[in-house]
């Protein structure tokens, strides 16, 4: 039943129990390496939480250093550095994001994980559902402008 239901689900969508497929790439998110520095663009959307909006964040030795708000939020202006402590529970980078994909996957095993990714496997975008039939637990990391 579990190859059926898989089967249906899609290339780009998963079920648990199922593993993560993607439309470009695969399971290469899987084992794609974090690169200790570098800078990208995290448009963070879908839910009832806080977090959402588009943002470039540094990364120093697998670390956010600093996060930039490119837009405005919550009485936030554009071209605003936020403090790294506003953000609690939120992942700020990629290796962070991949986790909370893993976490929704094996621990709160999830209806849904979907991860798309570049030629190199690195994760271009990362949406996943809870409960199917719930309201807003959604969560959704879009990643753009990756640079070294």
């Amino acid at each position: 039943m579990t190859g059926v239901l898989c089967g249906a689900v899609g290339l780009t969508m998963t079920l648990a129990g199922c593993g993560t497929e993607s439309a470009a790439g695969g399971e290469a998110w899987r084992e794609w390496r974090e690169p200790a520095s570098y800078t990208y663009t995290l448009h963070s959307t879908c839910g009832e939480r806080g977090g959402h909006g588009w943002f470039r964040v540094t990364v120093i030795d697998h670390e956010a250093e600093m996060v930039v708000a490119m837009s405005e939020r919550d009485g936030e202006a554009a071209g605003e550095e936020l403090p790294l402590e506003h953000w609690r529970e939120e992942p700020l980078t990629i290796g962070e994001v991949l986790a909370r994909a893993r976490t929704a996957e094996e621990e709160w095993e999830a209806d849904s994980v979907e991860v798309e990714t570049a030629k190199d496997g690195r994760p271009t975008s990362v949406e996943i559902d809870i409960h199917r039939e719930a309201i807003d637990d959604e969560l959704c990391y879009h990643l753009y402008d990756f640079t070294r």
